[in-house]
């Protein structure tokens, strides 16, 4: 994973709730100059340098034993999976934080992963040349082990 040189379509031009054509091709540039570069995906920030989101995710940072993610700004796709994440941590007691996060917090996280209805959870190892130890994180582990709880039921619910 690596911070794209795609920026996040702005929600003053194109809101992020459309699920527009626009918005699929800024997804898919995202995810072609990361394999430009060697990744596997890139993570798209705002018009103001904050971390946005992966081309097709909401992404999390796992700092000590809080969760960060960033806030609902309008440039910030609000998926259905990032509010179950935000549920289950809220559920198991896992300080989660919704806040303004910059490409600076990612080299002082313990931790990271991605969200999305497609992707499920995914942990990320490394981003951009930074390694971190996102799967054998206890936070990560115990949010992941939830989620699949939720969605391996047959009612969705636990």
């Amino acid at each position: 994973m690596q911070v794209s040189r795609s920026q996040r379509v702005s929600s003053a031009a194109m809101p992020v709730q459309w699920k527009t054509a626009g918005s699929y091709v800024n997804s898919y540039l995202c995810r072609q100059t990361a394999a430009a570069d060697g990744y596997d995906d890139g993570i798209m920030l705002d018009d103001r340098g904050r971390l946005a989101e992966a081309s097709a995710a909401n992404l999390f940072l796992v700092r000590g034993e809080t969760v960060l993610t960033p806030a609902l700004n309008g440039d910030v796709f609000p998926g259905i999976t990032r509010g179950l994440i935000l549920d289950l941590a809220d559920t198991l007691g896992v300080e989660l934080v919704e806040q303004a996060l910059y490409p600076s917090d990612l080299t002082t996280a313990d931790a990271a992963f991605i969200g999305s209805t497609l992707m499920e959870m995914r942990p990320l190892d490394e981003v951009g040349g930074v390694r971190l130890n996102s799967s054998e994180n206890v936070s990560w582990s115990r949010l992941k082990s939830a989620f699949r709880d939720v969605t391996a039921s047959p009612s969705g619910m636990v």
